[in-house]
């Protein structure tokens, strides 16, 4: 850690925020018309005249598979059409938004839709200005405040350029992003999105194109018209509720492909839309080929068949993961359901001999597209607001509202709690954190050490608590702070009894004010990478603050939990079963997702076995706070089954098993318990492997744990080679059916304390193949002593040859992963000290890309 004697300072932040607003309208309506162009030119290369049929079928494949590879190699942020990431980074997720997330977001999208694939350029170019405004205000920074302001700002400013509708730009970030209707909220908002949707127009970057009869005739409806404006938003909410359950099925489907990684999913999806295509008529396949131009079918018959076949290819294309939005496919999709609805009730009514007169039939293109749109993104307002800008017709405003709001309740109604839909889910933000204050998040009273303590008491003193840091105080005043990490500088080098704290302790350290809000000091943690920042009044400590203390606060604003409430009640045991207490020490699973529980087990219990300890499997049922735990009625059934299998593989290798299911409020909290009240050695959490959005906010509350937990901590993902070898129940003693191990070594991951973890985990393995590899950024001083160092002494250990390689490459996490896929490894493994998590991101990256098994130890 080094001395941080000042705050940084900013610039006069609202100042900046309106100069920066007019130039992410700029960028963001000139970023729009560069997708289109880019888009179209690439569409024209591939509908060019005299291609060859062959030639036809194979450039959208390539065409996705480049695309997709664009995103995976460069910025996985930008996989999907982009309205999350933007939500999720609002929201305080650790999603970047850059100018290379926009640069990769804008090239994916012209290859995506250049190849054929009914998605729409809005959603990308939501986060394209998302990610020009997050990389604007890195480049002249203001207060983290302002910032997300600024991001939503950018995001308002690409949906406004996409579909030239500002009005729409503006409601999304009020409806959708932010919640918020604060004065500098709106200013900046409809600043960036009225001068994105100008440049946008000028330029020349048209959204959906209408047929000349639907301009031609002025929408309008009539009182014996309603029941039907009725109709059609009951279906539309019907159908949004398919689309998006019809999305989550494309998304698993395409996971359960035997080829595996978003370019062949892109390209996948290519291919299918290509040869669909051309499997279809002529005249039909003119109508698909330009899906965003919005006309007025023969018949009832030729609408519904357009819905149906573009239905299917949006959810084909957005399943794979492709780089464009749904935006535009929700609306063409609405205005079929429309014109399909009205001109069969038509029909319909002339078959019994009753007239029906509709005047205008585009009204319910235009109902049908606004209902569409509500029902798949959830906000209303927006929907009737993009489809008015679009057409500028006040007499489509009631039956716009009707079909709107009707879909929008029918959706809500047929919801399911657990469905996840990762590009249409509208996540809760964290707009009232920014009205903490340091003072109602910090941890007080503070433990401190007296800077004239010896190294020999402080060394105590850390051996006593679980703290990794502390800090150090002279006659009651903050004067340093003191790692873990100083500590083990320092007795390395051998000092003698005179040193004290003083000499070791980082003085002048970073410190925060109790009125600094919530967000100042997650920008101060962020910026100068530190884990921990006292709190001071004056010159007076009054508290301390980390990462794990904000991530309780930010959870519980999620749950729209008060952070003044009462404290989290105690977690309820509601079923347990016990083994006679037999081993040296317990081991402590956590098995949460029945697929990977048999492959947590099989881990679990190995190390179990090598250490002699008692296995305890835990699995957690939250409820809300509002509930007591020990009085809220829950179903264990499907827990108890995973659990049993746990006993009959513990009966099996021979080591006791204790189970239990507990109900709380905070799972962080009850995990922390369960350690606590059963004496918790080494504890084994599962990393899951699901890419949707709520899933990775999930995760980050394993940094609670990692911060707190006394004990040993392993992190596991399992890989596709140990999931479908799990469970091995041959023989008397657990096995691993991974043979090809790698163990990395970094700047940041110095693998110091593996050789012992990794000796015992390879005594599972019946004949394993280790390698070692150090990479090296080009600018770093490249030195291959600690490499040996290790190689020799696994090789004393282990007593067979391991291949070690020094490497040198622009990215950590992209040279591992091409490795580990060229020598075919199974395994990867890394071993860090709690000070070493946050400023390394190599272990979490392996745990997101990695398709093999992905071990993390916290020492």
């Amino acid at each position: 850690m080094f001395p941080l004697r000042f705050p940084p300072r900013f610039a006069k932040a609202q100042q900046w925020a309106v100069l920066e607003a007019c130039a992410i309208g700029l960028v963001s309506g000139a970023s729009a018309f560069l997708l289109k162009l880019g888009a179209t030119g690439v569409q024209d290369l591939r509908d060019r005249p005299g291609l060859p049929l062959g030639l036809h079928l194979l450039l959208p494949p390539i065409l996705g598979a480049i695309a997709g590879w664009l995103v995976q190699r460069f910025a996985p942020e930008a996989e999907g059409s982009g309205i999350s990431q933007v939500q999720a980074a609002l929201s305080g997720s650790r999603i970047a938004l850059n100018l290379r997330v926009a640069i990769v977001k804008i090239a994916s999208t012209m290859l995506v839709l250049g190849s054929g694939l009914p998605l729409g350029r809005q959603g990308p170019t939501v986060q394209v200005g998302a990610s020009l405004a997050g990389q604007m205000s890195q480049w002249f920074p203001t207060s983290p405040d302002y910032r997300r302001q600024l991001i939503a700002s950018g995001a308002a400013a690409g949906l406004a350029a996409g579909f030239n509708a500002p009005l729409a730009g503006v409601m999304l970030v009020l409806e959708q992003l932010l919640h918020d209707v604060s004065s500098f909220t709106l200013g900046t908002a409809v600043l960036a999105a009225f001068i994105g949707a100008v440049v946008s127009g000028i330029l020349g970057s048209q959204s959906l194109s209408f047929s000349s009869e639907i301009v031609a005739a002025p929408a309008a409806l009539t009182v014996p018209e309603l029941p039907v404006v009725l109709l059609l938003g009951l279906l539309a909410g019907g159908l949004g509720i398919l689309f998006n359950r019809g999305l989550v099925f494309s998304q698993r489907c395409y996971e359960r492909l035997p080829v595996k990684g978003l370019p062949w999913r892109v390209a996948i999806a290519s291919g299918i839309s290509a040869l669909l295509l051309l499997a279809l008529p002529v005249a039909m396949r003119q109508g698909l080929s330009n899906p965003f131009t919005v006309t007025i079918p023969d018949s009832s018959t030729i609408a519904l068949v357009m819905l149906t076949i573009n239905f299917g290819l949006t959810l084909v294309a957005a399943g794979s993961g492709a780089s464009g939005g749904i935006f535009a496919p929700a609306l063409v999709l609405g205005s079929s359901l429309g014109l399909g609805v009205v001109l069969s009730i038509q029909a319909i009514f002339l078959q019994i001999g009753i007239p029906l007169r509709i005047d205008a039939p585009a009204t319910y293109a235009l109902a049908g597209m606004g209902a569409m749109f509500s029902a798949v993104t959830q906000g209303p307002i927006t929907a009737i607001v993009i489809v008015f800008e679009m057409t500028r017709d006040f007499n489509a405003v009631l039956p716009l509202m009707v079909a709107s709001i009707t879909a929008y309740g029918i959706a809500s109604l047929g919801r399911s709690p657990n469905e996840v839909v990762e590009p249409v889910e509208s996540l809760p933000t964290l707009n009232s954190s920014l009205g903490l204050t340091a003072a109602q998040v910090m941890a007080s009273p503070v433990e401190t050490m007296e800077a004239s303590l010896p190294l020999t008491e402080v060394m105590q003193q850390f051996n006593r608590t679980h703290h990794r840091g502390f800090p150090v105080t002279q006659k009651g005043t903050l004067v340093g702070i003191v790692t873990s990490s100083d500590l083990d500088e320092h007795t390395l080098k051998g000092q003698d009894e005179s040193v004290r704290l003083s000499d070791i302790m980082t003085p002048h350290p970073l410190t925060v004010a109790p009125q600094d809000s919530l967000a100042h000091v997650l920008y101060m943690l962020n910026r100068y990478q530190v884990s921990r920042v006292p709190v001071v009044d004056g010159r007076k400590l009054v508290g301390i603050i980390t990462r794990a203390d904000i991530i309780r606060a930010e959870s519980d604003l999620l749950s729209g939990q008060d952070i003044a409430a009462a404290p989290i009640a105690p977690s309820y045991v509601a079923y347990g079963t016990r083994s006679p207490a037999t081993g040296q020490g317990r081991l402590l699973v956590l098995l949460a997702n029945p697929r990977t529980a048999q492959a947590l087990l099989q881990f679990a219990a190995g190390l179990a076995s090598l250490r002699n300890y008692e296995l305890e499997c835990l699995h957690l049922i939250p409820v809300s706070r509002e509930a007591d735990p020990s009085e809220t009625a829950v179903s264990t059934l499907g827990a108890r089954r995973m659990l049993q299998q746990a006993e009959r593989l513990g009966r099996r290798w021979h080591i006791p098993v204790h189970t239990q299911i507990r109900v709380c409020h905070d799972l962080s909290a009850a995990i922390l318990e369960t350690i606590s009240d059963r004496h918790i050695n080494e504890l084994v959490m599962g990393w899951g492997g699901g890419a949707s959005l709520a899933q990775r906010l999930f995760r980050e509350g394993v940094d609670q744990i990692l911060q707190q937990a006394p004990c040993r901590v392993v992190l596991i993902k399992p890989g596709s080679t140990f999931l479908a070898a799990a469970p091995l129940v041959q023989g008397d003693h657990p096995t691993l059916p991974l043979r090809h191990w790698l163990i990395p070594l970094s700047a940041q991951v110095p693998q110091t304390g593996l050789a012992e973890s990794l000796e015992q985990l390879l005594q599972l393995i019946p004949d394993p193949d280790l390698s070692l590899c150090q990479i090296d950024l080009p600018r770093q001083t490249v030195s291959a002593k600690r490499l040996h160092q290790l190689q020799r002494r696994l090789e004393s250990r282990l007593r067979q040859p391991i291949q070690a390689d020094l490497i040198c490459a622009r990215s950590v996490t992209s040279a591992l992963l091409d490795l580990m896929r060229s020598r075919g490894i199974e395994a990867v493994m890394l071993s860090l000290t709690l000070e070493q998590l946050p400023t390394t991101t190599l272990w979490k990256e392996l745990l997101a890309q990695a398709p093999q098994t992905v071990i993390v130890q916290r020492r």
